[in-house]
């Protein structure tokens, strides 16, 4: 695992690279608001909607959907992973894949 040290977060994300073998970017694992294992791309996007910030303890990158109003005009924004892997077929499996699968 790598880490990179970004603007919006006063430590590194973890870093990990997507196991799916037409992929190999850069991908956080993050925990859902409901609970849910998500990779999102590493590097902030233009077109993302998923704002990262750490938990309570520091020990796991959380990953929200801020309300379109105030998402509006933010450079932090990440893209997840699910919207731009080649691979993404993955997805579709049934649940309690969480990070077993290709992108663990």
């Amino acid at each position: 695992m790598t880490t990179t040290a970004t603007s919006e977060s006063p430590r590194p994300w973890p870093v990990q690279e997507c196991r799916s073998p037409r992929c190999k970017q850069p991908i956080i694992w993050t925990l859902t608001e409901r609970g849910r294992d998500m990779p999102v791309d590493a590097e902030p996007s233009k077109g993302g909607n998923v704002a990262l910030r750490w938990n309570a303890d520091g020990d796991t990158v959380m990953s929200s959907v801020p309300k379109p109003h105030l998402a509006f005009g933010r450079h932090d924004l990440h893209m997840s992973h699910f919207a731009t892997c080649p691979d993404a077929y993955w997805r579709a499996a049934p649940r309690g894949g969480g990070r077993r699968g290709r992108h663990a």
